[in-house]
Formats: structure tokens, C-alpha cells, sequence
């Protein structure tokens, strides 16, 4: 199964994100001292992964294609109540499905892969 989507997502407590990552600059004052930066979308992109297949694996195949609005509450809900989300000191803002698709299907010529916004 082929999910596509967009999660945003804000820095509610700095704090605890600054304990766990790295957001120094580099000598530079352009580019960060670290990849931590890259890190962050790269771990709410794959919690979310996992907790969509979760959710696709509840449901036969064409019922699944058809709901992205139900996955899109329960993956939601579930990700604003995960332990690494709040230890993170991150609020999700919003969530949505743009396509799912069986496996194997050809994508649309517009299609883009998933990506992580962040503010």
C-alpha cells in the first residue's frame, strides 16, 4: 500500500526538543552544527509510517483505498498521544491524506513522495 500526505507540525516546548536534538548553528550562522534538523521530520515521518500501516492493516484492501479520512483520525489522534511526540515537545497541527494507493499501482504523473512541513 502506497500512502501519500502531509503532516504539520510546531515546536510547542523548545525546551525539550533542545534536550534531545542539536538546532546549534554552525560557525557559519547559515547551516546547522549538526543533522539533528534533518533527523526531526525524518522521525515523525517514519512514527507515522508505522502508525498508518497499523491502521491500513485493520481494513480489507478496497476498503482501505477508500478510507483516508478515518485513517487520517485515528493516525491523528494516536500521534498527538505518542510518548515521543511529547517528548519531543511537538504539536501536530495537522494532518492529511492525499492519495492511497494499492500496492503496485502506477502513481499519477503529479504525484510527489511524502514530506514532513515544519514551522
Amino acid at each position: 500500500m502506497t500512502i501519500q500526505g502531509e503532516v504539520t507540525y510546531r515546536v510547542a516546548n523548545p525546551k525539550k526538543l533542545a534536550a534531545l536534538m542539536d538546532f546549534t548553528l554552525a560557525a557559519n550562522g547559515v547551516t546547522y552544527a549538526s543533522d539533528d534538523p534533518d533527523k526531526l521530520s525524518a522521525r515523525i515521518i517514519n512514527l507515522l509510517h508505522v502508525l498508518a500501516r497499523a491502521e491500513l492493516e485493520k481494513l480489507p484492501l478496497r476498503q482501505a483505498v477508500r478510507a483516508a479520512d478515518s485513517i487520517v483520525s485515528a493516525v491523528k489522534a494516536r500521534l498527538a498521544a505518542d510518548p515521543e511526540i511529547a517528548a519531543l515537545g511537538l504539536e501536530i497541527l495537522g494532518l492529511s491524506i492525499l492519495a492511497i494507493r494499492p500496492p503496485h499501482s502506477p502513481a499519477p504523473p503529479d504525484a510527489r513522495p511524502v514530506s514532513g512541513a515544519a514551522r
